[in-house]
């Protein structure tokens, strides 16, 4: 049986340590997010140059925005194993086997601050800590960056973006966050910098067209929206949940498949756990969901407009449906 564990479990830190320098795969879930990227990130220049970064398939808008300067980093995770066919493998920020798109036999180390999900990806060893803000939150803990500014300044990243700038964050959020602060000599307001104010001008006006083009659904004294565009449908759905509506399902074609963010407003956090409905959802349509309470999302192997719409209908409804229960 995994345990859930406040502290980086002493083995686990054993085992990465004996890795350094190695070569290792360090992969994470299917449209990678700023928390898994910097965590990967992070966590590659703590075990050494030989550890390279595979992508399951892709990451997300914002995540190529804030970290267009790191890019050239991540590789492919096919071309990854076939260059080191028997590299040891991680696994960052989920562990359910339905979130990666690649068939890994082996897992060495997963490191992940969701909860467990019904079906568990196997590994030889696990951390695994529900109660922290971000997988940069438990990679902080476990290597600890001092005067390592471009460490510190990535897991910062993660920490704030994951945690929607600690509005779901524990107290070991803002200790961790104040020495990496303190420790790296970095100002908090540039990393609100690189997170909230958007370089591009192209970006702001996707966002303000997006409002236009959304739908809007008021039921039991409760809103939500739901929108298709064409990218940054993280930070469109954040900015319907900031001007008061209750739940925003926003989707988004990738190549061959189509993404689903779901955001929550923090009031409805009490009954309401996103994290169930896009899990339940991306079931029901042969693809993969999860997240966390407020924070959640699901992918498909789907692109046509008629499916998606459909998807997103149901969203919403169950959204609608768990409100009526409650009241």
């Amino acid at each position: 049986m995994i345990e859930y564990k406040q502290n980086c479990p002493k083995d686990l830190k054993k085992y990465l340590i004996s890795l350094k320098n190695t070569p290792l795969i360090i992969t994470f879930h299917s449209f990678g997010d700023i928390d898994s990227c910097t965590s990967a990130l992070a966590l590659k220049r703590f075990l050494g140059p030989a550890a390279i970064i595979a992508l399951q398939d892709t990451i997300n808008s914002q995540a190529k925005n804030v970290l267009k300067d790191y890019l050239k980093e991540f590789v492919k995770f096919k071309k990854a194993i076939k260059k080191f066919p028997n590299a040891k493998i991680i696994v960052l920020d989920c562990n359910e086997p339905g979130m990666l798109k690649h068939n890994i036999k082996q897992v060495d180390v997963l490191i992940d601050h969701h909860a467990l999900q019904q079906k568990t990806i196997k590994s030889k060893y696990y951390w695994i800590d529900p109660e922290a803000s971000s997988s940069a939150q438990m990679i902080a803990q476990l290597i600890k960056p001092k005067k390592q500014p471009q460490i510190a300044k990535l897991l910062l990243l993660g920490i704030v973006n994951d945690s929607a700038n600690f509005s779901h964050a524990n107290y070991n959020t803002f200790l961790i966050t104040g020495k990496l602060l303190k420790d790296n000599n970095i100002k908090f307001e540039d990393i609100e910098k690189e997170l909230y104010y958007y370089d591009k001008l192209e970006k702001r006006l996707e966002i303000i067209k997006s409002f236009s083009a959304a739908k809007i659904y008021s039921q039991y004294g409760f809103i939500a929206m739901t929108a298709k565009v064409d990218r940054y449908e993280t930070s469109i759905a954040e900015n319907f949940i900031k001007v008061g509506v209750d739940v925003a399902f926003v989707a988004s074609k990738k190549d061959k498949s189509t993404i689903i963010v779901a955001r929550l407003n923090k009031k409805n956090s009490t009954f309401v756990d996103l994290s169930l409905l896009m899990g339940r959802v991306g079931q029901m349509f042969k693809g993969n969901g999860g997240g966390h309470p407020m924070a959640a999302a699901a992918s498909f192997e789907i692109t046509d407009d008629k499916t998606i719409d459909k998807i997103l209908e149901i969203a919403k409804n169950n959204f609608f449906e768990i409100i009526k229960e409650k009241y």
